[in-house]
């Protein structure tokens, strides 16, 4: 019985020290812009602590917020943090 304690114990210890090397390298860390291959521009949301990347898909959400503001279509990083922290509430909020 002594001789299997010491092995379950040696096994649970590899397993401790294997088990934070596996999971990093499979996730990536919230909060953390992600390494894509293509090279997209990511703005970081500093009120909710995010990033976003600025694809297709999110460009077509700033188009929207902008009609229902009744603006013209305008750069995202053209605007103000204040614009630019009123989009990310829009965002977060749908």
């Amino acid at each position: 019985m002594h001789r299997f304690n010491r092995y379950l114990g040696l096994l649970l210890l590899g397993a401790t020290f294997m088990a934070p090397s596996g999971l990093q390298a499979g996730t990536s860390v919230q909060g953390e812009p992600h390494q894509n291959d293509t090279k997209q521009k990511q703005y970081y949301d500093k009120d909710h602590k995010d990033f976003h990347t600025w694809d297709d898909k999110e460009d077509g959400t700033f188009r929207t917020w902008l009609d229902g503001r009744h603006e013209k279509y305008r750069d995202f990083s053209k605007l103000n943090g204040k614009e630019q922290s009123e989009y990310w509430n829009f965002r977060h909020s749908n």
